[in-house]
């Protein structure tokens, strides 16, 4: 009797780990964005391979955006706050599976290309 409490304990701590992750994340991404804004005057010019920044910054704001739309996802569904971490796990809602996909990916070649960025033109 006490099983499928446990294993909904046990879900809704994932599902509450994966929303910190993603928390994390849109801190991080903000602050990038945030960061480049306020120094961009200051970078070297001419700039060279500007594409990269252009790269970096779209991928930032999907990140913004998937990011957005998870966390709406897992606590405003029409399951209701207290149904909604339900769905996600027992894989009733494979689009927010993708948005955790994409929060991760459009992170990563952010970073990546701001990285490439950085090291062409500092």
């Amino acid at each position: 009797m006490d099983e499928p409490n446990s294993n909904d304990a046990r879900d809704f701590e994932l599902v509450k780990m994966a929303v910190d992750s993603v928390k994390h994340i849109t801190t991080l991404t903000t602050g990038t964005i945030v960061l480049l804004a306020t120094f961009a005057e200051r970078m070297p010019r001419p700039i060279t391979h500007k594409v990269d920044l252009d790269i970096a910054i779209i991928s930032m704001l999907v990140c913004l955006v998937a990011s957005f739309i998870f966390l709406w996802g897992t606590t405003l569904a029409r399951f209701g706050p207290e149904k909604a971490w339900l769905s996600i796990r027992h894989g009733k809602k494979p689009s927010l599976k993708f948005e955790v996909f994409l929060i991760y990916c459009s992170f990563c070649a952010g970073i990546i290309y701001l990285g490439s960025f950085a090291l062409q033109n500092f």
